[in-house]
């Protein structure tokens, strides 16, 4: 159980700096054509864009230190990142990163299905799950 345990949460580790590194790609792309044109940049995704690179930062170094409550935040942050829908009017989703996943167009409506995220929440929700029946079997 205990070797299951560490590689998943090596998986996972894995996985977030994965999406770590896209995001980080992400927002130097958003950045780099507009720095000649200060006035042009819209602020609101490249904050964050930032708030999201925080969270990575604290879950893998969290997770590194095998802290379990780091395991719940990484459930409800991954569970903010699977699903991205957007309008002609806005758009609601929270995966700056890599979206590796499907993409499904309804008109003008835009669903995004995050496979990546998606494979996280599960190891997450595995662990989550084993780690309750050993404290369940212990008590």
């Amino acid at each position: 159980m205990n070797q299951t345990f560490n590689r998943s949460i090596k998986v996972i580790i894995c996985f977030l700096a994965f999406n770590f590194i896209a995001t980080v790609v992400s927002l130097y792309l958003k950045v780099s054509p507009n720095v000649s044109d200060i006035q042009t940049i819209n602020y609101l995704p490249i904050i964050a864009s930032f708030f999201i690179l925080f969270c990575y930062v604290y879950l893998i170094w969290r997770l590194i230190k095998n802290d379990i409550k780091a395991l719940k935040l990484c459930f409800f942050f991954c569970l903010l990142q699977i699903v991205t829908f957007k309008t002609e009017v806005f758009s609601i989703g929270t995966n700056f990163g890599a979206k590796i996943g499907a993409t499904f167009i309804v008109g003008s409506n835009t669903v995004t299905i995050d496979f990546l995220t998606l494979i996280i929440f599960f190891l997450v929700t595995k662990i989550l799950i084993a780690s309750n029946k050993q404290k369940a079997t212990v008590n």
